[in-house]
Formats: structure tokens, C-alpha cells, sequence
């Protein structure tokens, strides 16, 4: 049966414990068929006596019959077969049991020869030999019957008396007897469906098919026995097959009936139901309507749903449990679609281990010089020391403040890789001053650029990322105040009560002028009051939205301002004023500080003045007086902020927005002026939900060209991925080219090249190349040192298709890196043109040879290329030295017009380029089944540090040989009892040794006389 089912939802993916129940709708979508129904009918006729007159019958109808039959428009083929009774062969009585006379066809007249041939004997009793035709029937595809593969496989049964049960071995002469169960099984196995018509035409029978079978002749008797079996035998084998049975079917109607039903067949699905299957069944505790649906026409859609109801019904054990299945869809008893079940049942949680080191998601590792080698740093890693809580002071007692050079952050034995973690480390203890923030992975440079935070690190705090910062939830009217009549001078924005503006930003009794505007949470009457003393106390103003020139002339009230509060109104008049809309939409608000807004070891001082913005501001100079003076900053939520929007706010060294660029998001920057950020003191514009600009996508690519300035491909190549109108401006490249090789790009078809042009903009002379090696232009083409401009050629898709080396190298391309050696943005860093440039869009090991490009990057784009997906993460990573080792700055997709100075300050040192290559992963501390503390001092005094593997030498480790002298042991997240540690003398686990167990040990000489002695550690497992 060929039936496009639909299934929503298509798959299971469930997770049920013990009792948790789950109730779901299944809907099943059974579209109009579209498909000829397949179906193979297999007549079997009781050509017994008693049935001479139907055997007539059907002898002269049944070419009328299958005419009517097979135009319904179906693919139907008959076949033709008899039965008698046993014994046989007998002379005069039975010539045959079962004889098989014309196998599935849709020759008519071949079916009607064979119903034909059919002749009615007597017997020596009622019951027949039907149980013996249809096991000879229930044959696979591809036997004598011919039954097709992918058919709908009907029997159409005719016959008026009950069937011996059992046809024992004795007298079939099979290998087997025969009985209902084994002759229902064998066709359900088959998928062979019984269409049952019980004719009336037996007086001794008057149940027909369904009549008591327990008679037999003393022949029958003395071969298998006494007979069994019961009444009703045609309705179960019918039933059991997914059919029907027709009762009282006489000579008369025979026909009428086998059409009927047989179209009935054809035309209609009769039932469909949901079945679980599988390993998943025992979890369904219901599905509904148990009975399914039908029947159903084949002639219109159908959408049906079950409810089905799921039940965990398998305890948990110390494994998480998994169990496939299915949910079948059962058209008329064959599986004709479904969906795929999969059930979890969780592990059960075993209890944390009490203790500090319980649960550990991540394990911070910090080195005080760098852990891999490099031009750099060519000697060991120093100490090390791992951490896995929030570590208020790296001094005392690990002895690791302010001398951390590189770091991993690995996962541990509970890290989910679903979360998002972030480890932030501080510059003074107690998670005070300048803050790093950074995600897993390792860092074999913080020390240097981008990050310099190397040799300053003095406290380190677990999932810390940015600190929140306030809201400004409620703002119904915005005061805009200025040092001067017709606002002039100073200008000051207020979005809050402010208790004093002398403390708040240096702006006590400064206000001459003020335009007041409506807020985002404005109602009819809402107002600004204005006081003359601190605390909203003293004489006082009151200001609606509107302009406000001169309060000198207008309040009597100029340069007296020293607080401010909101006053809400009772729904008033509504004034309309210029501009009042100005601020009726805010979702950030960004809060700059000449100062540090935060005490610590930098800075002890008040934090200076501030300046709030909630717009675009392309000039902080003129008229805030903010320009190149801000060291620290908040970026606030305010009353329309989106907490699922993606906000970012970027800041520009120059005024309009150009220059160096800084891009955060929200929350609180208690020092940009010092690394990370290294941004103070410069900041001129600030423009809201701008992030890294996007770089221009290079769209279409037919062919690549790589072009290198000697012969052969020496010298130094320009790979060429877009038309170049000057060569010279482009690259410094003009007139350079003398050898060139031709790849075919993404957007290849046959007959795309390349022009190579002698002058500017794609004019005068030229020369096509297609792909393929061009090792000396001036032999093959007189064309040595020309080139000055190109273009891309688009064949008619047609013609010879060139396979030369390497031809596919370029064939996927979903990003390009654009290198260049000054600045491409003209700023007041930089006036002149950006010189050379690079593009590249493979892995490129070295930018020395043959780009000569190492060592001098000021500015790059990472733009979009043919294949790219921007539904992908894409990153990048820059490598200080040559084959992606040393310091790394990664980036995303984008335009980056400085990356010399702060805040990236990579400028000039870039020598390899490696593709979708963010921070390489740190490998995962796991299992851990106790953690251990060594002191080097008794009493757990001295230098500490924590173990949470297997060391194998404590000296090269972080120079801790033979230092321990005191031992705490916890239990860690994998611990069961029994766990320990062994503390060897020697390195490698060799040598004399003691294990401890979860405790405290404050004095090794005393207890075990192994203090000073530790070389290397070993967990054992109980």
C-alpha cells in the first residue's frame, strides 16, 4: 500500500522518570492518493459438492466481474486456486486437497480459463480442506502464486462449510500440521489479507464458513485424531487479517458481493490506528481512539489525531537508560508510516559529597609565565596553581597575585556544556578595579596584546561576567540643562532624581537654560523641579515639557539649580511643545565618568563628572565638554530596554563616529582606561545598537586568480578575488605580475576567465586566462609586468571545461579576510591610503612567504563570501607568530579599522591567519574523586596549592617538590567511599608513598612521617 503519511510531531525525543507522566497529540495526515492501488486478489473457491450451483455462478460472472473490478482505476491482478477435502487423492471423490490453477496476472481471459477448469466432487464429510489451500496461499513474494512485493495481497474466500483443524502431517504429507493458529499467523506474517464470503448453499452447514468444524469421516479420524477447532473460524481468520467476513452469501448475489467487497477494498481504507512498537511500547498507557479510524475514502484528505498517553514506568539506575521504538501508523493491518521513539530515563543524581569541592563545572588554571612556547616565551610554564571557587586573594596563601601570564579555564566533572559560563578575574583582591572576563577555553597570552592583563591579576570569581547595572525603569519627562542663556554652554541631560549635581557631575549652580522633554513614561502633567539646595530641598521651580531660554528672565531661578526630582501629574492638560518627542523612546542609556566610578588601587578619588546619553551623540567635545576624558562607564537598561534584544553600543576615538572603535554591551566598565580595554581618555562619539560594522560580502566569485611578481610563482603573490580597478592603490601591485594561477571559484561555470588589463578600470590592452597554470606570462602571452587592472569574465557555460592542479581549492568559499597594511578609514590616526592589502580565504600558515604581509597589519575586514552562512558562528583567529602559535585575537565577521591601538593593539605583529578558529578548547578535568590541599607549612600554613589530577612531577608542575608538609582532602563531584590520594616521594607515582582519605593531615612528619617528601600524586579509587 503506497500512501504518503504524514506524521506531527514527526519524531519522539523523550525524558520520563520513574511515574512522570507526558500526554501528547498525535496527528496523522492521510492526503488523497495520488497513487494507482496496487492489489493482487487470489480467488480460492470450496469446489466441493455442495457448492456446484455458486461454482456456476461464478463461471459465468466473473469476466463481467473483474472487467468492473479493474475499472476502478487500479492496478489489480487475479489469481485462481481450489480446495476439496482430505483424504486425497482419492478416485471419484478427490483428485486433489488444494490445487493452485493460475498464478497473479492481468490476463482476464487466462483467470477465466483456469475458474473454467474448476470441477466439483463429493466428500465423506462436512469440514473441508480450506486450512490446506490457504497455508499453500500464504507464500511470500516472488513464489508460484506471484504475489507482488509492494501489493495489497487480498484472498477471496468462497466456500459453505467449516475446515478440518487439524490437517495433521499424516495425511497433508507436509512437515507440519496445520491449524486456525498456524494458518492465521502465516498470513498475518505475509500481510495477506482474508476477504471471507460464506455461502448458504450447505444445508448440513448452515454457519457456512463460521459452522461446528468437529465432524470428520473415520478416514480423516484415523490419520489425525478426533477433530478440533470451534465455530467461527471464517470471521476470526478474517478479522485476524484485517478483513471482513459476509454471511449468507447466496448463488445469486455471489458476484454482486465479490465486486462489492472487493471495491470496497480498493476504494477505502478501512481502518487506521496508531501501534506502539519497540522497545518504547511499555512506556504508552493509552493511545485513543483505541479502535482507530474508518473506513476512510481514498478520494479526499484525511487529518486524524490520537491522544496518547505516556507513563515512566522504569525505575532509574546509577546509567542514564535508553530506549528505541516506534509509533507505527496501521492502514488495514500493514504498517504504512509513523515516527521514530526515543526515551531517556535520567540517572539518578547521586547526593554531592559534602565539602567545598562537592560540584565543579569549571577549573580555572593560572601560569605565571606562558604554557606553550612561542617567539615570546621559550622556557617552561613557571608555577601553575588550578582553582575551582571564587578566590577572593591570589596572595595569601597561593602566592600567585599579579604574576599570571597565561590561563586555561577547563571543564569539570559537572560542566554543562549548554551554559553559559564566564570567569572574570580582577586586578585587585576582592574582586575590586579592572575586570577580565573570559569564557572556557585556554589563553596562552594574556600578557601581551589584545588582552594585557598579564602580571596583575589578584582575585578571580566563578560565572561572574559584567556586573549588572541599575535601571532606569521610570522616566517621565527628560531635562535637557545648560551653563548659559538660549542653551549655550555646558549641556547636562537628566533622566533621574539627582541629589546633588555638584557631586554628580561638577554641575552646581550651572543652570542658566532648560528644554524640557516628554519621556517614555510621560502622563498629562508631569513635570521637573528644580531646587536650589541638595536632597530636593529649599526654594524650588517647576518645569513641563517646553523651552525655557532664560530662567533668569522666565523664574527668577539662574545658576541657583542644585537638585532635581520628578513630579508626576493627575492627567492635566497636554502640552505640545518643539521636539517633545525627542526622548519618548529609550531602551539604554549610557552613563560616562571622567573618572573611575569605583574606588580601588588605581583609583581613591571621586568618580568626576558624568554625562547620561540615550541617543546617537557624534560629538561629546561640543556641547557636553566630555571629549577624550571618559576612564569608566555603565550602559543601563531604561524604560523600553528589551532584556532578549542583542544591544550593543560603540564608542569612537574621533567625533562622527570614524576612528578606532570600542563595541560593548550592557552593563558596568569600572575602568576602560587601563588593559583590557585600554580605551580611556579617548572616547569623542558614541552610537547606540551599533555593533562592528559588516564588511561589504564578496557575492560572486567565477574564478580565483593568484598572482605572484616572478617567474614560476615566485616572489610575492596577491590572490585576486574581485575586479581591482588599480592595482597600485589596491595593493601596490601594478605592473608587477609575471606569473599567475587560474582557479575555478564557487560560481564557476565552463568558459568563466580572467582579463588582465594594462592600464586602470579594466581598459586598454588585455589577455584572458581560463583556469588553469601560467608559469612565465611574458613566453606565453607577452604580457610580463603589465598588469594593471582586472576583470571576470562570465562564459556562456558552455564549451571544453578545463581540470587544471589544484583547480578546486577555491571551490568553497563563505568567508574572506582582507588584510591591510595601514588604515582603511581615513581618522585623525591616520590620513594617508591604506597601502598594501591581502585577501585570503584558506588557512594560511605563514604571512611572511609569499605575501610579505607578516608583522604589518593596522586594519582588516572579515567579509562574507559565496558560501556563506549566516546562520553560522563564524570566527577568526590572528596569530602573533608563523603555523598559529603564540598570542591570538579572534573575531568575528565584520569591519575593524584599527586594531594597532587600543582596544585591540594587535597592530604589526599578525604572521598567520587560521579560519572558524576561536579559543581552542582546554581539555576537561574529569573524574575527580577527592580534591587535595597541600600547605607547605604544618598546620596548613605556607603556600597552598590545590590538586585536582594526577601530577606527575610537583617541581616542573608549578615548583612544588618536596614542599608539602600539611594535606586537607575532600571529597570531589566523583568521590565514593573509600577514595583517595597517594603522595609519592618520587616522581611519576614511583617510590615510597601514603594515601590519605578525605581528612586533615596538619602535620605529615608527625602522622607519617613523609613531611617535605611529595614529588607526585596519584588518585586511587576505591
Amino acid at each position: 500500500m503506497s500512501i504518503p503519511i504524514e506524521v506531527s510531531p514527526p519524531t519522539n525525543d523523550l525524558t520520563l522518570s520513574k511515574d512522570q507522566t507526558l500526554a501528547e497529540v498525535v496527528k496523522v495526515t492521510i492526503p488523497k492518493s495520488g497513487v494507482v492501488p496496487k492489489v493482487d486478489a487470489y480467488f480460492l473457491a470450496d469446489t466441493t459438492g455442495s457448492m456446484n450451483t455458486a461454482i456456476a455462478a461464478v463461471k459465468s460472472g466473473i469476466v463481467d466481474a473483474m472487467t468492473r473490478i479493474q475499472a476502478l482505476g487500479s492496478d489489480v491482478w487475479f489469481g485462481v486456486g481450489d480446495y476439496k477435502d482430505f483424504p486425497a487423492p482419492v478416485a471419484s471423490e478427490h483428485p486433489y486437497a488444494f490445487k493452485h490453477q493460475c498464478s497473479l496476472s492481468a490476463d482476464i481471459t487466462q483467470v477465466k480459463a483456469a475458474i473454467d477448469s474448476w470441477k466439483t466432487s463429493p466428500g465423506q464429510d462436512t469440514p473441508e480442506a480450506q486450512f490446506y489451500g490457504l497455508d499453500q496461499v500464504a507464500e511470500p513474494p516472488g513464489g508460484k502464486i506471484g504475489w507482488r512485493a509492494d501489493s495489497k495481497r487480498i484472498i477471496v474466500w468462497f466456500g459453505d462449510a467449516a475446515g478440518h483443524d487439524s490437517v495433521c502431517k499424516a495425511i497433508s504429507k507436509l512437515s507440519y500440521d496445520i491449524t486456525e493458529a498456524s494458518v492465521t499467523a502465516k498470513l498475518v506474517a505475509e500481510k495477506i489479507k482474508v476477504l471471507a464470503l460464506s455461502m448458504n448453499t450447505n444445508y448440513r452447514a448452515p454457519a457456512g464458513l463460521d459452522d461446528e468444524p468437529r465432524s470428520a469421516s473415520s478416514t480423516f479420524k484415523s490419520k489425525c485424531g478426533e477433530p478440533g477447532g470451534t465455530p467461527g473460524q471464517g470471521t476470526r481468520i478474517a478479522k485476524a487479517t484485517g478483513c471482513k467476513l459476509v454471511q449468507g452469501v447466496s448463488v445469486d448475489t455471489i458476484m454482486d458481493t465479490i465486486v462489492t467487497e472487493l471495491t470496497a477494498q480498493i476504494a477505502v481504507i478501512g481502518n487506521v490506528s496508531l501501534v506502539a512498537s519497540g522497545a518504547t511500547a511499555p512506556f504508552v498507557q493509552a493511545i485513543a481512539p483505541t479502535a482507530g479510524y474508518g473506513p476512510l475514502s481514498r478520494d479526499q484528505d484525511h487529518e486524524i489525531s490520537f491522544d496518547v498517553s505516556w507513563l515512566g514506568n522504569v525505575a532509574a539506575t546509577t546509567g542514564v537508560q535508553v530506549f528505541n521504538g516506534s509509533l507505527d501508523v496501521v492502514a488495514d493491518g500493514e504498517v504504512v508510516g509513523g515516527k521514530t521513539v526515543k526515551i531517556t530515563v535520567p540517572a539518578i543524581i547521586p547526593p554531592r559529597p559534602p565539602g567545598p569541592y562537592g560540584q565543579i563545572p569549571l577549573i580555572v588554571e593560572l601560569y605565571d609565565h606562558f604554557f606553550s612556547k612561542s617567539s615570546i616565551w621559550g622556557a617552561d610554564p613557571g608555577r601553575r596553581l588550578l582553582l575551582s571557587q571564587d578566590t577572593a586573594d591570589l596572595a595569601t596563601p597561593y602566592q600567585m597575585d599579579n604574576t599570571v601570564s597565561s590561563l586555561k579555564i577547563r571543564p569539570g566533572p559537572d560542566f554543562d556544556p549548554n551554559a553559559h559560563y564566564e570567569v572574570s578575574f580582577y586586578r585587585d583582591a576582592n574582586y575590586i578595579s579592572t575586570q577580565l572576563v573570559l569564557k572556557p577555553g585556554e589563553y596562552q597570552d594574556i600578557h601581551y596584546p589584545p588582552i594585557q592583563f598579564g602580571d596583575v591579576i589578584s582575585s578571580v570569581k566563578f560565572n561572574q561576567g559584567l556586573p549588572p547595572v541599575p535601571p532606569i525603569t521610570s522616566i517621565p519627562v527628560v531635562a535637557e540643562l545648560y551653563s548659559a542663556v538660549n542653551y549655550g554652554g555646558r549641556k547636562l541631560i537628566v533622566f533621574e532624581d539627582v541629589d546633588n549635581l555638584g557631586t554628580y557631575s561638577a554641575y552646581d549652580n550651572l543652570t542658566y537654560s532648560v528644554k524640557v522633554f516628554k519621556g517614555p513614561n510621560y502622563t498629562p502633567g508631569d513635570k521637573i523641579r528644580l531646587y536650589d539646595t541638595f536632597n530636593g530641598s529649599g526654594a524650588y521651580i517647576e518645569l513641563e515639557p517646553g523651552e525655557y531660554p532664560d530662567l533668569q528672565k522666565s523664574h527668577t531661578f539662574g545658576y541657583k539649580t542644585s537638585s532635581t526630582r520628578f513630579l508626576t501629574g493627575v492627567g492635566g492638560s497636554e502640552p505640545v511643545t518643539p521636539g517633545s518627542m525627542e526622548y519618548a523612546h529609550i531602551p539604554l542609556i549610557v552613563e560616562l565618568y571622567d573618572h573611575f566610578f569605583s574606588k580601588s588601587s588605581i583609583w581613591g578619588a571621586d568618580p568626576g563628572r558624568r554625562l547620561l546619553l540615550s541617543q546617537d551623540t557624534a560629538d561629546l567635545a561640543t556641547p557636553y565638554q566630555m571629549a577624550d576624558t571618559v576612564s569608566s562607564l555603565k550602559i543601563r537598561p531604561g524604560p523600553n530596554y528589551d532584556p532578549k534584544a542583542n544591544y550593543e553600543v560603540s564608542f569612537y576615538r574621533d567625533a562622527n563616529y570614524i576612528s578606532t572603535q570600542l563595541v560593548l554591551k550592557p552593563g558596568e566598565y569600572g575602568d576602560i582606561h587601563y588593559p583590557p580595554i585600554q580605551f580611556g581618555d579617548v572616547i569623542s562619539s558614541v552610537k547606540f545598537n551599533q555593533g562592528v560594522p559588516p564588511a561589504p560580502p564578496v557575492t560572486n566569485i567565477p574564478v580565483v586568480a593568484e598572482l605572484y611578481d616572478g617567474l614560476n610563482y615566485g616572489g610575492r603573490k596577491l590572490i585576486v578575488f574581485e575586479d581591482v580597478d588599480n592595482l597600485g592603490t589596491y595593493s601596490a601591485y601594478d605592473n608587477l605580475t609575471s606569473s599567475v594561477k587560474v582557479f575555478k571559484g564557487p560560481n564557476y561555470t565552463p568558459g568563466d576567465k580572467i582579463r588582465l588589463y594594462d592600464t586602470f578600470n579594466g581598459t586598454g590592452k588585455y589577455i584572458d586566462l581560463a583556469p588553469g597554470e601560467y608559469p612565465d606570462l611574458q613566453q606565453s602571452h607577452t604580457f610580463s609586468n603589465l598588469t594593471s587592472s582586472t576583470r571576470f569574465i562570465k562564459g556562456d557555460g558552455t564549451g571544453s571545461e578545463p581540470v587544471p592542479p589544484g583547480s578546486m581549492e577555491y571551490a568553497h568559499i563563505p568567508l574572506i579576510v582582507e588584510l591591510y597594511d595601514h588604515f582603511f578609514s581615513k581618522s585623525s590616526i591616520w590620513g594617508a591610503d591604506p597601502g598594501r592589502r591581502v585577501l585570503l580565504s584558506q588557512d594560511t600558515a605563514d604571512l611572511g612567504t609569499p605575501y610579505q604581509m607578516a608583522d604589518t597589519v593596522s586594519s582588516l575586514k572579515i567579509r562574507p563570501g559565496p558560501n556563506y552562512d549566516p546562520k553560522a558562528n563564524y570566527e577568526v583567529s590572528f596569530y602573533r607568530d608563523a603555523n598559529y602559535i603564540s598570542t591570538q585575537l579572534v573575531l568575528k565577521p565584520g569591519e575593524y579599522g584599527d586594531i594597532h591601538y587600543p582596544p585591540i593593539q594587535f597592530g604589526d605583529v599578525i604572521s598567520s591567519v587560521k579560519f572558524n578558529q576561536g579559543m581552542p578548547p582546554a581539555t576537561p578535568v574529569t573524574p575527580i574523586p577527592v580534591v587535595a590541599e597541600l600547605y607547605s607549612a604544618v598546620n596548613y600554613g605556607g603556600r597552598k596549592l590545590i590538586v585536582f589530577e594526577d601530577v606527575d612531577n610537583l617541581g616542573t608542575y608549578s615548583a612544588y617538590d618536596n614542599l608539602t608538609s600539611s594535606v586537607k582532602v575532600f571529597a570531589g563531584p566523583n568521590y565514593t567511599p573509600g577514595d583517595k590520594i597517594r603522595l609519592y616521594d618520587t616522581f611519576s607515582g614511583s617510590g615510597a608513598y601514603i594515601e590519605l582519605e578525605p581528612g586533615e593531615y596538619p602535620d605529615l612528619a608527625k602522622s607519617h612521617t613523609f613531611g617535605y617528601k611529595t614529588s607526585s600524586t596519584r588518585f586511587i579509587k576505591a
